[in-house]
């Protein structure tokens, strides 16, 4: 929302990473209530929306950087809450800025031009919804069991209210940092789901991710499991709303979402084991591991851009070795570090096939140092380990309420045939009941594509495909009242 507040101003800049790579990254800065707001977009990483968080001014070794950077008075810190946390320093360079983005041993210099007046706001997508709206919109503040509270928007539909208050479900949102709309490449698919699915008479509670946007708390550090405990704290809320029918209160998880609603379901979030979602859908969702979800997507991706099949299964053998040493607990970081060299190398070799150029500079090595230590901060880090290492399909076993598993058929991120048969068979296996659905030229946003790649997002103008978000409105008003004592969950 910091887009649309008066005087909203947006900066372009792009960053020049080792290897000759260039991210586009985009500031928007605004002013409200005496206080300094701050937003980027780095679309290629697939940030849209990160809120950016006031920070100290860090210390630096490095006498050029502290003459050229914290020197100058009106210095600004901006913390990224990301896996791998960042900080960007800003100072005024006439309309615009100049500054440093930091993250782990990067120190990466970038200059920022600012836009035509206006341009700070994201162009509206056709399915994006339009006042006057037939519901109600209710801002809440929910209290999780960690301590810290989640912002959140609550929707009500105007239609008429059944017997026992309406069906009602919490959006939880994917990997990496979202805010409550889930916004990525100028698209908000949560708001336009949650729109279709007030339309249908359904209730919705969506949220900012802990630390992100109007939530508190600290993303860096949190895991599935301690998403699953603020999802189950956002659906204690949900239903003890007005208006909700408490019976017939479920989640919808995208992504690594799909996975922590299961989570809830299993009694596995940490501060509320006695969770009880009356449904659940997963959009996209996991059923394996997330190391054989990245082994897997790296390949498929780099199949659509038209690497050869030889390098892509090079890059893959690599990546299931470095997958494979960060679950095991007793290998050395030297081993591990050995192997993120040679995962780095591969990925080089197949960006220098992609632009067919031989003109890429070849790594120094200080930079090869320094893309190293990056990635073994995030191999490292709580939620990677906790990703790569935790098997969904034991937490799919225990759930016995209803479950509908939707998918793409283009969804490289999360393959349909990799993904849908682990859940059906974890569910089925121990008698539960699950509806498996593939939506036929769909990808992992479930928007109609050509190729499924993850560059496409952006340039598609449908953030949702409506026959998707009307399969899953219809299954969520099929499903019947299911009151607690009956429902539980399998050990």
């Amino acid at each position: 929302r910091i887009r649309e507040l008066p005087g909203a101003t947006r900066h372009d800049g792009i960053l020049e990473l080792p290897g000759n790579a260039r991210l586009p990254v985009t500031l928007v800065f605004a002013r409200s209530g005496g206080e300094d707001l701050a937003l980027i977009d780095i679309p290629a990483q697939g940030l849209q929306g990160l809120v950016l968080l006031q920070s100290d001014l860090p210390e630096s070794g490095d006498p050029v950087a502290m003459e050229s950077i914290e020197s100058h008075p009106e210095t600004r810190a901006w913390r990224l809450a990301l896996p791998v946390e960042a900080i960007l320093l800003v100072r005024p360079e006439g309309d615009s800025w100049s500054g440093e983005l930091r993250q782990g041993p990067f120190e990466i210099p970038i200059r920022f031009e600012r836009a035509a007046p206006g341009a700070a706001k994201v162009p509206r997508r056709p399915q994006d919804p339009v006042p006057p709206l037939p519901y109600a919109e209710v801002e809440v503040e929910i209290a999780t069991g960690g301590g810290h509270v989640l912002a959140a928007t609550l929707v009500i539909p105007g239609s008429d209210r059944p017997e026992h208050g309406y069906p009602a479900v919490v959006l939880v949102t994917g990997s990496g940092p979202q805010n409550r709309d889930e916004e990525i490449m100028g698209h908000r698919p949560f708001r336009v789901l949650a729109d279709r699915l007030a339309r249908k008479g359904i209730a919705s509670l969506r949220y900012d991710d802990r630390g992100i946007a109007g939530s508190t708390g600290d993303f860096t550090t949190a895991t599935g499991h301690d998403f699953a405990d603020d999802a189950a704290s956002a659906l204690r809320h949900l239903q003890q709303a007005p208006g909700v029918d408490c019976d017939r209160c479920g989640l919808a998880g995208h992504s690594e979402g799909g996975a922590v609603a299961a989570m809830v379901a299993a009694g596995l979030a940490p501060t509320w084991m006695e969770a009880d979602p009356a449904f659940l859908v997963s959009i996209a969702g996991t059923g394996v591991d997330g190391g054989r979800i990245m082994s897997d997507q790296v390949a498929r991706i780099y199949r659509a851009a038209g690497v050869d099949e030889q390098a892509i299964a090079g890059v893959e053998r690599i990546h299931r070795r470095v997958v494979d040493l960060v679950r095991n607990d007793e290998v050395s970081s030297e081993t591990l570090r050995m192997a993120v060299r040679e995962l780095q190398e591969s990925q080089i070799a197949v960006q220098r096939e992609l632009l067919q150029e031989n003109s890429i500079q070849d790594l120094h090595d200080d930079q090869l140092d320094d893309l190293e230590a990056a990635a073994m901060s995030q191999m490292k880090s709580p939620w990677m380990r906790n990703f790569i290492r935790f098997d969904p399909a034991d937490a799919w076993r225990r759930v016995r309420v209803p479950i509908l598993a939707v998918n793409g058929t283009l969804d490289l991120q999360v393959w349909h045939d990799l993904n849908l048969p682990a859940i059906q068979r974890a569910v089925r296996e121990a008698g539960g009941r699950v509806d498996v659905v593939r939506l036929d030229g769909l990808n992992h946003l479930l928007q109609p594509t050509e190729t499924g790649s993850p560059d496409e997002y952006g340039v598609i103008d449908i953030t949702m495909d409506e026959k998707a978000m009307e399969l899953i409105a219809e299954w969520i008003v099929a499903t019947p009242r299911i009151p607690p004592a009956t429902r539980g969950r399998r050990p």
